[in-house]
């Protein structure tokens, strides 16, 4: 058994004639008739209906072809890029992230990942949550760092897979010009009236739950002055005093501007937290669990 037979195979089923595959392959029609009469000994199985007129595939052939022709244009590809630029090309490793996680995690992983696969590029696309979960249920990135989202049974039951991190809790954000900046804590009933920079319903989905879950226990409706979808231009218009929001305490952190007051929610325990989401079938098993390692051993789960 070896890889002609199979590539033999794939074109009298693509083909669906005898004749036309011969020519395609450049041999003679009896040798080709011998050869998958000699695959389908060596399976133990029927692989191919024959008439005078016409070629089917059985049940055991349809399955085989499908299996092995998305293998055999990977393998001919691969070797023409090969035979057209005389390299062998990188391993591409394409995640998607959220701003938040491709300040805080990214760094540290990105420097252990290229020391240990040098070999591999790192393709790293920033986007909101909702885009990124997206991008790996098509199969266009291998993982995502998102916002945990309220919905993750749904996606477990998609076949999506899902390790979440440290929690951080959210804290009230104002400018340092706003009379609440001078207070230690806030109760939410001392907002009640402030304009409220909101999350979008559709791109930050988590982040909105927990604003809108916030204020309804609170008894009240959050007056919304804006709709963002990125924490950056949350924290962006709370500098200069558009209004107040909601901000995870690691995003506060991580831009420690003096613009900014972060109040932490003494009334209330809300938190946030980042996780990474990948498809079970990731043809890249050996990467990702190597970035899960990385991930798990910085940050608390």
């Amino acid at each position: 058994m070896n890889l002609d037979a199979f590539r033999y195979f794939l074109e009298v089923a693509k083909q669906k004639n005898f004749s036309n595959a011969a020519q395609k392959l450049y041999i003679s029609q009896p040798a080709l008739s011998q050869q998958i009469v000699s695959l389908e000994k060596q399976l133990g199985i029927k692989l191919l209906r024959r008439t005078t007129r016409k070629v089917t595939l059985t049940e055991e052939g349809e399955y085989l072809y499908k299996k092995l022709a998305s293998s055999f244009e990977m393998i001919e590809s691969t070797i023409q890029y090969i035979k057209e630029n005389k390299i062998v090309p990188k391993a591409k490793m394409n995640i998607a992230t959220v701003p938040t996680a491709a300040s805080l995690y990214i760094p540290n992983l990105f420097k252990k990942m290229i020391l240990e696969f040098p070999e591999v590029e790192f393709y790293l696309h920033e986007t909101t949550s909702s885009q990124a979960i997206e991008l790996v249920r098509n199969d266009k990135y291998h993982l995502a760092l998102i916002r945990t989202p309220i919905q993750k049974n749904e996606m477990l039951k998609e076949g999506m897979k899902m390790v979440e991190f440290s929690r951080q809790p959210l804290q009230l954000v104002v400018s340092v010009e706003h009379p609440l900046a001078s207070k230690q804590s806030i109760h939410l009933e001392e907002v009640r009236d402030e304009n409220f920079i909101h999350y979008d319903k559709e791109q930050a989905s988590s982040l909105h739950h927990l604003v809108e879950r916030a204020c309804t226990m609170a008894d009240f409706t959050p007056k919304r002055i804006c709709t963002v979808s990125e924490l950056f231009t949350a924290i962006n218009l709370v500098s200069n005093n558009v209004g107040v929001a909601f901000i995870p305490k690691e995003m506060v952190d991580i831009l420690q501007t003096g613009k900014i007051r972060a109040l932490p929610i003494s009334d209330m325990e809300l938190s946030s937290s980042i996780s990474a989401i990948w498809k079970d079938d990731d043809y890249l098993p050996l990467l990702t669990s190597r970035i899960l390692d990385i991930l798990q051993s910085d940050f608390t789960i």
